[in-house]
């Protein structure tokens, strides 16, 4: 997919899911949002990780982003007991299907970090940018029905 030049000179979008129970500490969001250099960073909060469902991931994908990580609670710790198993093993299904059409699975990932603060969240973010690099643009940016077009 997309040469190297070709996927070194694009800004990658990116989104980064996280469960409410695992929001990151020491600062906002926002402020991460605005620190990240070289790439667009959107964060949303879900109620549980266990909530995403591949279609939902798909249609972030759909939707012309490059690429999603999803940031569900550490092993032992959800609060609703399986939830970050549940929205793993669908995590890894839809990098599955993404791998099948030849998208790349690495366009979506996920993380269970014991303490989650804004900086991780920043770097998880990069770790995600530069898998996405290597596979260049989202091939549905600029798709017509993409993005809502």
């Amino acid at each position: 997919m997309g040469g190297t030049i070709k996927a070194k000179a694009f800004e990658p979008e990116i989104v980064v899911l996280y469960c409410e129970h695992s929001k990151p500490t020491g600062g906002t969001t926002l402020s991460a949002e605005k620190s990240a250099e070289g790439f667009k960073l959107r964060t949303v909060m879900l109620p549980c990780s266990s909530k995403i469902e591949p279609q939902h991931l798909l249609k972030i994908i759909e939707g012309g982003v490059d690429g999603v990580e999803l940031v569900g609670c550490p092993e032992g710790r959800c609060k609703f007991l399986v939830g970050n198993r549940r929205a793993e093993k669908r995590v890894n299904y839809t990098r599955r299907l993404l791998e099948d059409i030849d998208m790349g699975a690495e366009r979506i990932g996920m993380i269970r970090p014991e303490k989650f603060t804004t900086d991780q969240l920043l770097e998880t973010a990069k770790k995600r940018v530069e898998a996405v690099r290597e596979l260049g643009p989202n091939p549905m940016k600029g798709v017509k029905g993409a993005n809502g077009k």
